[in-house]
């Protein structure tokens, strides 16, 4: 009777207002969208270069003939190359991917709430928790694998729910196959799915389910042991080259940084304590749930302060919202199940307070110190990187070498051979101690100018500059004229090179500025 229950369907008045949230989530992705448009970061361009090389029939590689795994995501990155094969606009579809993602992930944060907390009220109180957050809407217009991670990640858990003892498809690995994408699409993956197994270890024993666990990591195995041999016989590595780029020691300090400032914007300073309460005192019937929720969240709170954080603007956390918010709404049941009296009203209010501190998550666009940035900052730096793209591929030949420090956008658009100088595409770079400079998260890598004419590159960009006055001619510098009165530095590393160390007027380019804009128009070179 108590399994029927549980698997009711929801009363019509609770399927109107999930409905509605999900209605209230798909606007605020279009509020977002309307800020950053096709001008998305440079990191989704890296991806766009993997997918762009794969469609061609090169394989998942960066530079054509250099097998390197820069790509983190190996299932969002093969997904990619697949739609680019078919010749879809790429930025546009997978805008609208991220945006399907998000409403998926909603149901599935609903199912298993509804699941866990047996009170619809509740259930509907942590979809709106999710889906009135900022990073769940920003993080689905910006084409990267967040929002696939974040549905793998949710996927598993709802699979491991509805199968546990006594469910339904028990007998069928759903649960092993959903981990193991969840695995291959970032690397946490791997982490979490551990902490599922360490949480379902108990019930499985309990209710005799040894079997069916052992199925289902028998077949997480198959499929990731698979993974290493493609890695180990593509790339001949045993971990993605971007661990080697990115893990460059401990940096607590920038970590704690990240921290404090992620809970400061979201407002968790109002209602966080509610999670750790609800880990520890939520309903018993969730108990390994909250085991699993405690460590992933744990796992990834001493992950970041160890790394440092992350350069954008809370995209680490855009997974785990679901998780955070079912712990949030475990707390709040806490508190009411130890008062004799007003354990609505408690309800209501704790909600309201968790609720509103979550609008400053909305408000918040972060504007940057240099160690993180908010994806609507990042616009402006993608149209000088579109814009740098643009003359160098009207204007570098093809057999010629350049060497970036913004590795997507220019890459991608000019298919020209690049030398990524933060290492993230570049294994010998990854691997050089003496490159480890500092900075933020993922930019703590940097070469020298001779290193990089010793490889053979003929020109540098660095982070491009558009100024109101040429540099002089001989100094080291391209001055390429993309506008009247604006010129855009390149830096010249070998003397033979094409183009030489002078100013380029407007006009006299060997070809037009044409080639890729977004659907806002040509990008502004005013400031």
């Amino acid at each position: 009777m108590e399994e029927q229950s549980q698997r009711a369907s929801a009363p019509r008045w609770s399927k109107a207002v999930f409905a509605l949230l999900c209605l209230g989530y798909v606007g605020l992705c279009f509020v977002y969208w309307r800020r950053i448009g096709s001008w998305v970061i440079d990191d989704a361009f890296i991806i766009f270069r993997y997918a762009d090389n794969f469609a061609a029939g090169d394989g998942l590689v960066y530079n054509r003939g250099e097998a390197v795994e820069g790509y983190t995501s190996f299932t969002w990155t093969l997904l990619v190359g697949v739609l680019t094969a078919l010749k879809l606009p790429i930025i546009a579809v997978c805008q609208a991917l991220g945006v399907v993602l998000g409403v998926a992930s909603l149901a599935l944060t609903w199912i298993v709430s509804r699941r866990l907390l047996k009170n619809e009220w509740l259930a509907l109180f942590v979809v709106a928790l999710v889906a009135s957050n900022r990073s769940a809407a920003v993080w689905a217009i910006e084409p990267l694998e967040t929002k696939l991670f974040g549905f793998a990640l949710l996927c598993t858990a709802a699979l491991w729910l509805l199968t546990g003892p006594g469910g339904r498809w028990r007998r069928i690995p759903v649960v092993g196959l959903a981990a193991a994408f969840l695995a291959l699409t970032r690397p946490e993956g791997f982490a979490y799915v551990l902490f599922l197994a360490l949480a379902g270890l108990g019930p499985a024993r309990r209710h005799r389910a040894m079997k069916d666990l052992g199925l289902n990591a028998a077949t997480f195995l198959v499929i990731v042991w698979a993974h290493l041999v493609f890695r180990l016989v593509v790339y001949d590595a045993w971990v993605p080259n971007t661990f080697a780029a990115k893990v460059t020691g401990i940096h607590l300090e920038a970590g704690a940084r990240y921290v404090a400032t992620m809970a400061d914007a979201n407002g968790f300073v109002l209602y966080g304590w509610l999670v750790p309460l609800g880990l520890a005192f939520g309903q018993a019937e969730a108990r390994s749930f909250r085991v699993w929720s405690g460590l992933v969240l744990g796992f990834s709170l001493i992950y970041w302060l160890v790394i440092g954080g992350d350069y954008f603007e809370f995209r680490f956390l855009e997974p785990l919202l679901p998780f955070w918010s079912i712990a949030v709404a475990l707390g709040i049941g806490a508190v009411g199940s130890r008062l004799a009296r007003g354990r609505r009203a408690s309800a209501v209010v704790l909600s309201g307070v968790a609720l509103t501190a979550n609008v400053f998550s909305v408000t918040f666009p972060y504007v940057g110190d240099g160690q993180i940035t908010s994806p609507e900052r990042e616009t402006q730096y993608t149209r000088l990187f579109v814009l740098a793209a643009r003359w160098l591929a009207t204007n570098i030949p093809p057999d010629e070498v350049i060497a970036i420090r913004p590795a997507g956008a220019i890459a991608y658009l000019t298919r020209l051979h690049c030398i990524d100088t933060l290492g993230l595409n570049d294994r010998e770079i990854a691997t050089m101690k003496s490159a480890i400079t500092s900075g933020p998260a993922g930019h703590r890598r940097q070469v020298s100018m001779p290193y990089l004419k010793q490889r053979g590159a003929s020109y540098y960009v660095g982070h491009p500059v558009v100024v109101k006055a040429p540099a002089r001619d001989g100094s080291g510098y391209i001055s390429a004229e993309v506008a009247p009165g604006r010129f855009l530095l390149i830096g010249q590393l070998d003397p033979n090179a094409t183009l030489g160390s002078r100013t380029y007027a407007w006009g006299t380019a060997t070809a037009p500025l044409t080639g890729w804009e977004p659907v806002e128009g040509a990008p502004s070179v005013s400031n």
